[in-house]
């Protein structure tokens, strides 16, 4: 019989007896040292009666022993009481391959399916569910489990053929994966599959891996999807979000729902059901109710609470009784003014000790019923309510594990995943049975895994870590635990969801990289663009000096250059609808401001107002210059610049509305101008004389840089366009095997 101390603490008291026993002891000698002295002086007759019992301060002593371990709250005869839930272990098999995507069914056969299956969750009470998807190959999206919102969680995250890596469908293979992985091997009779799928398998052999689930004494309900006669075409969208359909070899693919197949799956089950749904509707949680209503349940125990029966009143009797008789022996053989002056201290100890009984009793029973009150609201669902009586419970019993881990449970169903992790810390450090840890170690777990899918999408890298964290735990609890298979199998959803962050934020930073090089090559562009604007202005000034005449060549050029800027803005316009930062705002104004001086520049041209069209056509290529000294900057544009910081050189192009940096741009353009005008002579020249080279307008050290950037953004994009060709060509076998 194990005893279970409520207040453990309370014992230290116990470290306080020797004070009292050495008082007593002390008194003693006093005592017998008095009658010595008594007895030398003629007293003799008072030596006997100064002789103090020794039981006296024994029965004392053992009262105050009884009396602290009354306060420590000793409790035995464990009951561990067992919330058992009846039920099923059902496992619901989900066709994500590109045939599910047919519109046949609103808004297509995979969404059709996944409201079916939340329709038959909604339904359950008590079944264990798991969660599997296949196409060409099958992966298990969440075990065997009664928490019913990690199972929802992980349907949501299926949104089409890339919840697997293999395209096709595979019917057999997928079913057999569901046998060897997912089913334990107790209690075979108690096992559903409810199967979700158009058909067309590709040589999996599905009926004999059906017969095998039949021999093993489980169930296959087989909910079969899409139009049987006539088909549906399989939509597929491009890169630009442009819908078409699929096509194999110049055809277009039409799916139909493969019945024959599916039926001779289902009746080779015990108790099996093909329901052809087709393009029609089906309550599937109200047909498994019914189906359930026929079929035995097995028993699933899912929390077990240990509850101790509280023994303190025995110890608190046996230190009343032992006070007691010490006071009642007391009396004898002492004078009554003593026997009444130490009977009437001793009552009072008494007395104080029957004031502590209902008070450790109500607060006993305090702590008692709001656990239970609590326990009552859980399982009614209220959860907030709960909540609060295990918080009050804490505050009488701070150090009771079982409360916290109660509050655990709650905070987890209501959402608060970090205090649940907290809470389930707070139970496990306060406890030392290795089972208590591993289950507060298994729950720890599924909080950090659920508080990381929260937050993945807006910190995917915070979310890693937390997810980290969850592996952590799990493998604690299994260190505690070797036989905790659950724990084994959260490992592995943990793992999938650790290499699907990872693919996110991978493919994040190729957008990111891609983005840079797409910027990159718009900015080689600007470049290119300003430098023609600058010589520009420089032939329109020229030409003013010499006859002030003349649209002609210079007002074309101008128009087409124009035409350029608009395009140009147009794409930065997409780009930053797509991805939007500081600097691309700012470079998207500049363009802007550009394109409104090349229409005052071309308006002067046409009026032949040849150095007002120069001037404005020096603002537009000093604009120009800008927007891509914007978009090759790394960080944000700051309106003020650090004192010591000086623009005007490579490293520095990025800090574009300093004082410096304007004054960098304007040089540029100013040497961009005097070399553009020395190539308009040229051209001019050539004009004349066809054998004539013009002259190469010498570059900075900026625009140098510019354009071996330039240059090496295309001779990636090539062999990039080159490598995706080659895929192309390598996959396209691959494509009748994915409907």
């Amino acid at each position: 019989m194990a005893m279970h101390l409520y207040h453990i603490n309370m014992l230290y008291l116990l470290w306080l007896l020797p004070l009292p026993a050495a008082l007593f002891i002390y008194a003693a000698r006093k005592r017998r040292q008095a009658v010595e002295a008594l007895a030398l002086g003629g007293g003799g007759m008072l030596s006997a009666a100064g002789r103090r019992p020794w039981w006296r301060p024994v029965l004392i002593l053992t009262g105050l022993v009884f009396l602290i371990i009354a306060l420590a709250r000793p409790a035995w005869n464990r009951k561990d009481v067992v919330i058992k839930r009846s039920g099923r272990d059902v496992v619901f098999m989900l066709d994500v391959s590109r045939s599910m995507l047919a519109e046949d069914l609103h808004p297509n056969r995979l969404t059709q399916a996944k409201m079916a299956i939340e329709d038959t969750i909604s339904s359950l009470n008590g079944d264990r569910v798991a969660l599997v998807t296949f196409a060409g190959n099958a992966v298990i999206k969440c075990p065997l489990t009664l928490d019913y919102g990690f199972f929802r969680l992980a349907l949501d995250n299926i949104t089409g053929p890339d919840a697997v890596s293999r395209g096709g469908t595979k019917l057999g293979d997928a079913l057999r994966t569901v046998l060897n992985q997912v089913f334990d091997d107790q209690a075979k009779q108690y096992k559903d599959i409810i199967m979700l799928t158009d058909g067309g398998d590709h040589g999996s052999f599905p009926v004999e891996a059906a017969r095998k689930a039949g021999e093993m004494g489980i169930r296959l309900i087989i909910v079969g999807l899409g139009n049987d006669k006539e088909g549906s075409r399989i939509p597929v969208l491009d890169a630009q979000g442009h819908k078409s359909f699929l096509k194999y070899k110049g055809r277009e693919v039409w799916s139909k729902l493969d019945a024959g197949v599916l039926r001779r799956m289902a009746m080779a089950t015990p108790g099996g059901l093909y329901l052809p749904v087709a393009t029609g509707t089906i309550n599937l949680g109200q047909v498994y109710r019914q189906i359930m209503a026929r079929s035995a349940k097995k028993e699933l125990a899912s929390r077990t609470h240990r509850q101790y029966e509280e023994k303190f009143q025995i110890f608190l009797g046996a230190a009343l009784f032992c006070l007691l008789l010490e006071i009642l022996l007391a009396g004898r053989g002492r004078t009554s003014g003593n026997a009444s002056s130490s009977g009437v201290a001793k009552v009072g100890i008494v007395g104080l000790i029957l004031l502590l009984v209902p008070v450790t009793a109500a607060r006993a029973q305090s702590v008692s019923s709001l656990v239970k009150e609590g326990n009552a609201s859980y399982k009614q669902g209220k959860f907030k309510a709960a909540r609060k009586k295990y918080q009050q419970a804490l505050k009488k019993a701070p150090d009771s594990p079982y409360v916290y881990f109660d509050l655990g449970d709650t905070l987890y169903k209501l959402g608060d995943f970090k205090g649940a992790g907290t809470a389930y810390e707070q139970a496990v450090t306060r406890s030392r049975k290795r089972g208590f840890q591993a289950a507060g170690r298994f729950n720890q777990g599924n909080a950090a895994l659920r508080q990381a899918e929260e937050i993945v999408k807006k910190n995917p890298e915070t979310a890693l870590r937390d997810m980290a964290g969850s592996l952590s735990y799990y493998r604690q609890a299994m260190a505690l635990e070797p036989g905790l298979d659950k724990a084994a199998r959260n490992i592995e959803v943990a793992k999938d969801k650790i290499e699907a962050v990872k693919k996110f934020l991978a493919r994040r930073q190729e957008e990111a990289r891609a983005a840079r090089q797409a910027r990159k090559k718009m900015a080689r562009k600007l470049a290119e663009m300003s430098k023609k604007q600058a010589a520009m202005a420089a032939g329109s000034r020229k030409r003013a000096a010499k006859s002030g005449k003349g649209k002609g060549a210079a007002g074309e050029k101008q128009k087409e250059l124009n035409n350029e800027t608009r395009r140009l803005t147009d794409k930065l316009a997409k780009q930053q609808a797509a991805r939007r930062d500081s600097n691309g705002a700012q470079a998207a104004k500049d363009l802007r401001q550009a394109m409104e001086n090349q229409k005052k520049a071309l308006k002067n041209l046409e009026n032949k107002q040849l150095e007002k069209a120069a001037a404005n056509q020096e603002k537009a290529a000093d604009k120009l210059q800008q927007a891509m000294a914007d978009l090759l900057a790394k960080k944000p544009n700051k309106p003020q610049t650090r004192p010591g910081k000086k623009g005007g050189n490579k490293k520095n192009i990025k800090q574009d509305n300093t004082k410096a940096g304007s004054h960098n741009r304007k040089s540029i353009v100013k040497k961009t101008a005097e070399a553009g005008e020395k190539n308009q002579a040229a051209a001019n020249k050539a004009d004349q004389n066809k054998q004539a080279q013009p002259q190469k307008p010498p570059v900075n050290g900026v625009q140098a840089d510019n354009d071996q950037t330039a240059r090496n953004i295309l001779q990636q994009e090539r062999q990039n366009d080159l490598r995706r060709q080659m895929r192309k060509r390598s996959e396209y076998e691959a494509v009748d095997k994915d409907w």
